[in-house]
């Protein structure tokens, strides 16, 4: 078996491993793909058919984050009761450096 088959099998183990993790049906389905070849198996089929390889890759990712900032509303509360620490007897200059006595 040549390095490249070896790291195959490699990969194709440890996602029917993650797999098994998930769900047994799942380790299931895992154990047929490293029967049909794992790896390999996937690759030739994606050559023969890159559009719907392309169109299952692209489900499989997860929604992007909002572009934006957060939206809605933000609650800061203080609590004034907190017993102080040392940091609480730190003090600044004008630029926000602390001053060490």
């Amino acid at each position: 078996m040549s390095d490249s088959q070896e790291l195959m099998t490699t990969v194709s183990q440890q996602i029917t491993e993650s797999l098994k993790a998930h769900h047994p049906l799942a380790g299931l389905l895992g154990e047929v793909f490293e029967e049909l070849g794992g790896k390999a198996f996937i690759s030739e089929w994606a050559a023969d058919n890159p559009t719907k390889f392309i169109g299952l890759m692209f489900q499989q990712l997860p929604s992007a984050a909002p572009i934006a900032g957060f939206q809605g509303e933000v609650n800061i509360t203080i609590n004034q009761a907190l017993q102080p620490t040392d940091l609480d007897k730190t003090t600044l200059d004008e630029q926000g450096r602390v001053i060490h006595d």
